[in-house]
């Protein structure tokens, strides 16, 4: 869903649909056109648009400290199935189903790759600053899901959409549908924008005369994304300008995004951390021994990764990352296991990832960024202790809600991620029999002796006391 630079408002704004096709003399202005598009020649009935194409992106908003999933989100082209050929006075042209063309079992519009591929270890841009993406009703500029936020980042892959070897028959507006497909595994990707929209493509017609003869140029000369399906034969790119001809069009309208001009589709990628916890208690607990946990992350996808914040230094309490342990053992008398604890998960086969932890009373750690679903559990190694689930507030020497005192982890150390942060760990606790009565035995025997001494005394006292009077 956890908001971005100068640098990315400036990938946004870029995102216009772009086409690219050979010189030819420029046609009249269409909302939405790109000046570099020049014509594609042909007769009516004839006119192939080569070598065109247009693209947009698609963004994932993530937590700060999640990293970016291995994940596809898979588009599809296709006519409007609700267009059917309409002229509109008001704008002067006529609206069309969008046409396709199959070339050597290819069928034409298509994406040159059809997916957006996210992959783990790819940029990403910080959310510091506001992204604007448009989610426009009539006159009125808005914008949808995407705030400044300092606990989210953005990744960003683009689409190309090719138009080359579809025939044109008219100059018009060819409406199409374009949809997107959410993944069904590695998590929750919740849709900030709409996954149908509409694209208008425009085709215009300039008019040469070469050897006496009329031939008429057809060209793409704009598009429009919509941020929805557009219901019914209507067009909102802007405002109506005056003009000679009585044509023309706000092009600053459009390109801001007044008439629901969008330039991409965004998700967020839900995720929540797992904190771990050790705490120990009782007259024969040691402080300062390591006790071994073994984390099983499953039903994630291969090749995603992890972050792990182990020390103090890696804490993040703003953003629900909390870490206080040590990299690796250190050696004590108490202590009976070795090994170190590392930064990073990476899922391998079959969707899990095994690894040790090592932790001592009053520590923790957090594994960062796990999708909504993704399974986990805690199994602590047994030692000459009594084991308990959980950690109560009375023991906790973590405070992760952000009030005052100490929480409880009362999360169960195993189960999968749903709505919110995982806290859990274990208890221990270690107690030796003292007998009460040692001192009360040693003692009673003493003052027996103190008393027999006292009396010794006091019988030779008072006997050389009596000597002398006889004397």
């Amino acid at each position: 869903m956890k908001k971005i630079t100068s640098v990315l408002a400036a990938l946004i704004a870029a995102a216009a649909l772009s086409v690219n096709v050979a010189a030819d003399p420029e046609p009249a202005p269409v909302p939405g056109a790109d000046p570099g598009a020049a014509a594609i020649t042909g007769d009516y009935g004839n006119a192939s648009a080569s070598n065109t194409s247009f693209s947009f992106n698609k963004y994932l908003v993530l937590d700060k400290n999640a990293n970016v999933p291995n994940t596809e989100f898979t588009f599809t082209i296709v006519p409007d199935p609700a267009t059917v050929t309409t002229h509109l006075t008001e704008e002067k042209v006529e609206l069309y189903q969008g046409v396709t063309a199959t070339v050597g079992g290819v069928t034409y519009p298509k994406f040159t790759d059809g997916t957006a591929s996210f992959v783990e270890g790819m940029p990403t841009t910080a959310g510091g600053t506001a992204a604007t993406f448009t989610n426009n009703k009539g006159d009125t500029t808005a914008t949808i899901g995407i705030t400044s936020d300092t606990s989210k980042k953005y990744a960003t892959d683009g689409l190309i959409v090719d138009f080359s070897n579809i025939v044109f028959e008219e100059p018009g507006v060819y409406r199409y549908k374009v949809t997107e497909i959410l993944p069904t595994t590695g998590g929750a990707y919740t849709p900030l924008t709409e996954t149908e929209r509409t694209l208008d493509v425009y085709v215009g017609d300039t008019e040469t005369k070469t050897s006496g003869s009329t031939y008429t140029n057809l060209a793409i000369e704009g598009y429009v994304l919509y941020d929805s399906v557009v219901s019914g034969a209507t067009l909102n790119f802007g405002t109506e300008e005056a003009a000679a001809d009585g044509v023309g069009y706000n092009e600053s309208e459009l390109l801001t995004g007044v008439g629901k001009k969008s330039s991409g589709f965004v998700n967020n990628y839900e995720t929540h951390n797992l904190t771990i916890g050790k705490e120990v208690s009782g007259n024969q607990a040691s402080k300062d021994k390591y006790f071994k946990f073994t984390v099983t992350i499953g039903n994630a996808v291969k090749g995603d990764k992890y972050t792990v914040a182990v020390l103090k230094s890696e804490e993040d309490t703003a953003n629900r990352v909390f870490a206080n342990a040590d990299e690796s053992v250190v050696a004590n008398a108490a202590t009976t296991v070795s090994g170190s604890n590392v930064k990073e998960l990476e899922v391998g086969d079959g969707g899990t990832v095994t690894q040790d932890f090592y932790l001592h009373d009053g520590q923790y750690i957090t594994i960062c960024g796990l999708g909504k679903g993704v399974e986990y559990s805690v199994e602590e190694n047994e030692e000459d202790y009594t084991k308990t689930k959980r950690i109560a507030q009375g023991l906790s020497s973590l405070n992760w809600d952000g009030t005052s005192g100490f929480d409880a982890l009362l999360d169960d150390v195993s189960g999968s991620i749903e709505g919110a942060d995982i806290h859990t760990g274990y208890t221990n606790s270690r107690t030796g029999f003292v007998p009460t009565g040692v001192i009360l035995s040693v003692a009673a025997p003493a003052a027996i002796g103190v008393v027999v001494i006292g009396g010794i005394i006091y019988l030779a006292v008072r006997r050389r006391k009596e000597e002398d009077e006889e004397e």
